[in-house]
């Protein structure tokens, strides 16, 4: 290369650095580009599309039943939490450990909304109710004992209960298989089954309640 071409190469080279260190060195190239950092992830986060709301499928009517350690456990304790209902087989059925399992995976899903959550089971065979068995059946599956609920009480309180639970959807008996969600005023929000795709489901509709009430 003749030494007249390098330094020419030298001298553009020399141009092009002092300008962008002109350029660099104005405090609205930095305001610009700081700018531009905050405004893509924020545009994703606008452009990206909420899924549909949960339906209002009816409101649940007050009651008042007891948990697996003798707390009071009822509406008004649940006001302002997002909550799943779900009705447990009789004890030491095959259909109830089955039940246990499904629950135990939506209460370590839910693990990080803390005390805004809460998971009630409700005892489908009261006659044979027994807080001590509500208890053991809760410990053995869950260790996050204070986000699952299974309640309980005499056979006159859950027959109130479940009237509050099921007269707005209209049901005569407890939904076996199916768990609902409600909001945290009350609001049954959607029913789902057992299976994955359901407890998937499920899981973006409790997203949505809790983040957009």
């Amino acid at each position: 290369m003749s030494a007249s071409r390098a330094g020419a190469l030298t001298s553009a080279g020399a141009r092009v650095q002092s300008a962008f260190a002109k350029v660099t060195g104005r405090p609205i190239f930095w305001f610009a580009f700081v700018a531009v950092l905050f405004a893509l992830p924020l545009g994703r986060s606008l452009a990206r599309t909420l899924p549909p709301a949960p339906p209002h499928l009816g409101k649940i009517l007050p009651f008042e039943l007891e948990d697996q350690y003798g707390h009071r456990l009822g509406t008004e304790e649940l006001a302002s939490q997002t909550w799943v209902i779900s009705f447990v087989p009789p004890d030491g059925s095959p259909a109830m450990v089955d039940e246990m399992n499904v629950l135990r995976t939506v209460v370590y899903r839910t693990r990080n909304l803390g005390s805004t959550f809460h998971m009630v089971s409700f005892a489908s065979d009261p006659a044979n109710d027994s807080r001590a068995a509500r208890r053991t059946a809760v410990e053995k599956h869950c260790s996050s004992s204070r986000l699952w609920a299974f309640v309980g009480g005499t056979t006159e309180q859950i027959k109130q209960a479940y009237d509050a639970v099921l007269g707005p959807l209209r049901l005569d008996a407890p939904p076996m298989g199916q768990l609902l969600l409600v909001d945290g005023s009350g609001n049954i929000r959607g029913e789902y089954g057992t299976d994955k795709a359901s407890i998937d489901r499920l899981m973006q509709d409790v997203g949505y309640v809790v983040n957009v009430p």
